[in-house]
């Protein structure tokens, strides 16, 4: 007996089975692949905080090269001396404190619920930078990164503010104004068409 191929019914359970094997195959070589795709996103994050205090290979004006995989390692422990956890107004060391998943720990400050943030510090030619995550708006989605903050820029806000400020309340400051940055990002997103200045 023939089968007939004309029928719906063979179109049917022909996409259903290829559905089926293609949808087990890639969820087999996923599961497989997973401890790779985690390892390169740790070296995306490592790339992405040494490249906001400037380490980087970029040669040129425009250029944007990221210290490479094989190297991303020891340049973060070389720069980045030291990962805080801040957790409302208290800061605790912790190692990769910058693995922290940014996204859910915001969702979770949102709702209420108190959230873990990290704070990164680190040294290049004697200078300080505390290295904090950001985001934003983007087109489809949020955009996150990094930005650093030199000591410099935390005392000349601090006295903007008229705020004075002890070495090591210093990070602290530099969480605030994290904090403070990610409030006027929100500010901004307000639709201010129709209000007269």
């Amino acid at each position: 007996m023939a089968i007939d191929t004309e029928k719906n019914s063979y179109t049917v359970v022909f996409a259903v089975l290829m559905v089926v094997v293609v949808g087990s195959l890639l969820a087999f070589v996923a599961s497989g692949l997973k401890p790779m795709i985690d390892e390169n996103e740790r070296f995306e994050k490592q790339q992405n905080i040494l490249y906001a205090m400037g380490v980087n290979e970029n040669e040129g004006d425009g250029d944007v090269s990221f210290i490479p995989t094989t190297d991303v390692e020891d340049a973060f422990s070389q720069y980045i001396t030291q990962q805080l956890v801040l957790e409302g107004t208290e800061a605790t060391e912790k190692e990769n404190a910058y693995l922290i998943n940014v996204e859910k720990a915001l969702a979770k400050a949102k709702s209420g619920e108190k959230a873990e943030l990290p704070l990164l510090i680190g040294e290049k030619d004697g200078e300080k930078f505390y290295i904090i995550p950001m985001y934003g708006k983007g087109l489809w989605d949020a955009i996150w990164g990094y930005m650093s903050v030199d000591e410099n820029m935390v005392r000349r806000i601090a006295g903007l503010a008229r705020i004075q400020v002890d070495d090591e309340k210093l990070p602290a400051l530099a969480s605030e104004l994290s904090a403070i940055l990610g409030f006027v990002e929100q500010l901004s997103e307000v639709d201010t068409t129709d209000v007269k200045p």
